[in-house]
């Protein structure tokens, strides 16, 4: 009796919402004085991109006619910047407060959303926000009209550790390092569960981590690598992709052998650096600079190379590189105007004029209202966590 009443009223609030909310126009064209498309080669000049229902149709040599007879058509004049790709970035955490560098809740993700947007970031894979939390902002982002980069969620990290105490709304514990081999074995139907039930809430990718309880554990690569294997194993069966969180060399050798498609290093950096200019009272302008520094499989000594690395190749990395990461015919527009030349000088991505997510502008940090993005975004989260 209570989902039926839940659902109608998130179904009557959801149709108030979309009436608030103006359609976009269905076609864009983007006036690029330099494009850098993502490719790897030379930024080409003068290009005019044609957007058509959030998909690029046509790539050509601008003419320079700055008006369109159709009202439905929205004109970008970006000649005196440069157009490139919006930056794919697989290391962030929705619900963490980087200003105070401590976690954060539901309202620092929706600020967050507002923050990774103004940073240029227009594809966020989320690791550790609650399954619930971050199902809802999921949808509610990707509905085009809310507020934020696109999102693909692991739900809560997945910590091996010595103790079990899953639980999918909250940071996730699985018994798999144990100290002998047979009390691994007894430990191996308790996290394909967990990963079979994330799968059916409709997440992107798992996240796991080791936690060695006492100080011998990593004296035991063998059980660590049996574990990881059976765990990646299992996500790739579900059709998960396996990000892994190591902390030595040791993890980084047995994560490559069991096949993780992704490997973060830890401890994690600080990845949004602030500016001395604040943008808003919520929070600082950070440096996207810092992150590229901070990331050490980026190659910063080449500009061109460093953006294609957070654009074209992170797209590849989440199995998403028919789609996103660059600026050609049949791509999504996920497009941002940065003033300066980024693939000459990295500090200009301080200097983002505009960001496109799905062919869709986004509203800018100074014309969105924070509680009502709140209270809009709220009703998603409930609706996923009647879902789950």
């Amino acid at each position: 009796m209570q989902r039926p009443i839940a659902y109608t009223i998130f179904i009557a609030c959801s149709t108030f919402l979309l009436a608030c909310n103006p359609l976009p126009p269905e076609r864009l064209l983007i006036h690029a004085g330099r494009l850098f498309d993502g490719s790897g080669g030379p930024v080409l000049k003068n290009m005019q991109i044609e957007v058509y229902r959030g998909l690029i149709v046509n790539i050509k040599q601008d003419d320079h006619q700055i008006f369109s007879n159709s009202s439905n058509t929205k004109i970008i004049d970006a000649r005196e910047a440069t157009v490139m790709p919006g930056i794919i970035n697989t290391q962030l955490d929705l619900t963490y407060n980087y200003q105070i560098n401590e976690p954060g809740d539901f309202y620092t993700a929706i600020q967050n959303l507002n923050l990774f947007i103004n940073s240029g970031i227009t594809t966020v894979a989320d690791r550790g926000t609650s399954l619930a939390m971050a199902l809802g902002l999921r949808r509610y982002v990707g509905t085009g009209r809310g507020r934020g980069p696109r999102l693909l969620v692991s739900g809560s990290t997945i910590h091996t550790y010595e103790i079990s105490n899953a639980n999918l709304n909250d940071r996730s514990t699985v018994t798999c390092l144990a100290t002998t081999k047979n009390e691994n074995k007894k430990n191996i139907d308790t996290y394909q569960m967990q990963i079979r039930q994330l799968a059916v809430a409709g997440v992107d990718f798992i996240n796991f981590t080791n936690v060695p309880k006492h100080s011998d554990a990593t004296k035991s690569p063998q059980i660590i690598h049996d574990c990881w294997c059976n765990i990646i194993k299992e996500a790739h069966i579900q059709k998960l992709l396996a990000f892994v969180e190591v902390s030595n060399e040791q993890e980084r050798t047995i994560a490559n052998k069991c096949k993780a498609d992704v490997i973060i290093s830890k401890p994690n950096t600080n990845y949004l650096a602030y500016s001395d200019t604040a943008t808003k009272k919520f929070h600082k302008q950070p440096d996207l600079v810092s992150i590229l520094l901070h990331d050490k499989n980026i190659d910063t000594t080449s500009p061109n190379v460093a953006l294609t690395t957070i654009t074209r190749d992170s797209a590849k990395l989440l199995g998403l590189g028919d789609a996103l990461g660059r600026i050609a015919i049949g791509y999504r527009a996920d497009i941002i105007v940065v003033k300066g030349s980024p693939d000459s000088d990295l500090t200009k991505l301080k200097n983002i004029q505009m960001v496109i997510i799905d062919g869709i502008v986004q509203p800018t940090s100074e014309s969105i209202s924070t509680w009502w993005a709140t209270i809009s975004a709220a009703f998603y989260v409930i609706w996923a966590w009647i879902g789950i």
